[in-house]
């Protein structure tokens, strides 16, 4: 019962900090831009989410061009007092959160060799969203 609150809040974390998404386009010039076969290799997708603004890259995979969005926060870190509880909302932030290249973050896997890059905090998401078929 206890886990089946937690998913529920969870899911309830997820769908307020992504329901009001707006899509925008923005290259190194600010000025909104898509071309119609390709993207200008410096442009970055931007995204208005419910916390503040999320930046991420371009990339194409199978002749198909998506945005993804790397690390992207969905709850409070759950280190400190709020470790083993459940997750707890997230505030906003007033300045674009670079979402970009290598930004990913791996929770601890528990019986493999530990690298720099497992954390506890590992309440991010990595967000791919398929735009169109290039041609």
């Amino acid at each position: 019962m206890n886990v089946r609150i937690t998913l529920l809040s969870l899911i309830h974390v997820l769908y307020t900090a992504f329901a009001n998404i707006v899509t925008e386009v923005a290259d190194t010039t600010n000025k909104a831009s898509l071309v119609e076969a390709s993207v200008a290799a410096d442009a970055r997708p931007l995204r208005r989410t419910t916390h503040g603004e999320i930046q991420g890259y371009f990339m194409e995979s199978s002749g198909t061009l998506a945005e993804v969005y790397e690390a992207v926060p969905y709850a409070q870190p759950p280190i400190a007092s709020l470790r083993f509880q459940p997750p707890k909302p997230l505030g906003e932030w007033n300045e674009t959160l670079d979402c970009g290249k290598d930004r990913m973050v791996r929770c601890v896997q528990f019986g493999e060799k530990h690298s720099k890059t497992e954390t506890e905090d590992c309440l991010y998401l990595n967000i791919i969203i398929p735009r169109k078929q290039v041609v």
